[in-house]
Parts: structure tokens; C-alpha cells; sequence
């Protein structure tokens, strides 16, 4: 008789993983600082930036998703939530490891961050809200079709930076769509909090 692992979901979903995710994504924005201030050229500098404005929003991410996930899984203990956690854990992984290798090679960092961030809004199924009356809905593609499309968008960007000797166009074309994709997710947020 071998030992065996074990999953233990009841465990992992009272698991406290915020700080570890906090530490990781810490890890990782202190060495894309520590690459922007080394960047040799204004494109790489971009990109840098790029990354650095994705970190943020990736790692706020990262704690609402799986604290959601905790809280509904709580609720409904005998939900299948898969089409949840399995996506959101390959996109916090593929997002790490696009962070953390972009310290040394800022065009595989920025791919594997946005491949992740495709992988997750083609394959998520669900989408969770443990304050709704109905805490676990279906999340269809076409739910999600301005998502893909900018996924797509700036994936293409980014094949091009890459591929095009790092032109300064297609960096700052992909920094102003993030610095746009991020002022449109958090404007309502901030105006709340002013008023």
C-alpha cells in the first residue's frame, strides 16, 4: 500500500492563500521595477510599464476570484465550481510566471501574462457573486465577446513588439489600451469613493 495524495476541498477552501499571493505578485513587481529603471531602450521601458499597471490589476484580481470562490463554496458546498477555479488558477499561475519571467525577457513575460488572461476568458463557464441571490451563473463566450476581442487585440500587439524588433509603436500602443482598459474598470469604483 502507497501513500496517496489527497485533495481536500473543505481544506483548500478555508485555506488562508492571500498572503501568498500577495508575497508572489510583491515578488514580481519589485523585479519589473527593478526592470524598468535598468530598461535600455524607451520601448522596453514601455512595456515594462505595461506589465507593471497589469500586475496591479491581476494580482486585485487574483484575492476577489478565489475569496469569491471560498465564499460560494461555502454556501453551496456541493456546488461544482470548476469552471471557476480551474480557469482562475491556470490564468494566477500563467500571470506569475508571465510577471516573474518578464524581470529577464520582457516579450515572454508579457506573452504568457496574456496568453493566461485568454486561456481564462475562453474557458471560464461560470461567474460567481456570493452577495447575489443566485451566487454561481453560467458565463457564456458571448457574455464575454468584448473581453476576448481585447485579449486578442493586445495579444496581437504584443506578437508584434516582439516580432517587430521592438518597435516604440506597438509598446505604447499596448501600454495606452491597458491604461484605457484599466481607467474604464476602475473609474466607477473611484467616483463612488469620492462621493
Amino acid at each position: 500500500m502507497g501513500w496517496r495524495w489527497r485533495f481536500d476541498r473543505n481544506r483548500w477552501v478555508e485555506a488562508e492563500i492571500s498572503p501568498w499571493l500577495r508575497l508572489g505578485f510583491a515578488i514580481a513587481c519589485s523585479g519589473l521595477l527593478l526592470r524598468l529603471v535598468r530598461a535600455a531602450t524607451w520601448s522596453e521601458r514601455a512595456i515594462a510599464v505595461t506589465l507593471v499597471l497589469f500586475l496591479f490589476d491581476a494580482a486585485r484580481m487574483a484575492m476577489v476570484d478565489v475569496e469569491q470562490w471560498q465564499q460560494v463554496k461555502r454556501l453551496l458546498p456541493q456546488a461544482d465550481l470548476g469552471g471557476f477555479i480551474r480557469p482562475v488558477t491556470v490564468a494566477i499561475s500563467s500571470e506569475l510566471v508571465g510577471f516573474l519571467l518578464g524581470w529577464r525577457w520582457l516579450g515572454v513575460g508579457i506573452a504568457i501574462v496574456l496568453g493566461g488572461q485568454l486561456a481564462f476568458n475562453l474557458t471560464a463557464t461560470l461567474q460567481l457573486d456570493p452577495a447575489a441571490t443566485i451566487p454561481v451563473r453560467p458565463w457564456s463566450r458571448r457574455d464575454r465577446l468584448p473581453v476576448l476581442i481585447a485579449d486578442a487585440l493586445a495579444s496581437t500587439l504584443a506578437i508584434l513588439w516582439i516580432a517587430g524588433e521592438q518597435w516604440l509603436g506597438w509598446s505604447v500602443s499596448l501600454l495606452g489600451m491597458v491604461a484605457i482598459y484599466l481607467a474604464i474598470k476602475y473609474a466607477p469604483a473611484m467616483a463612488r469613493a469620492r462621493s
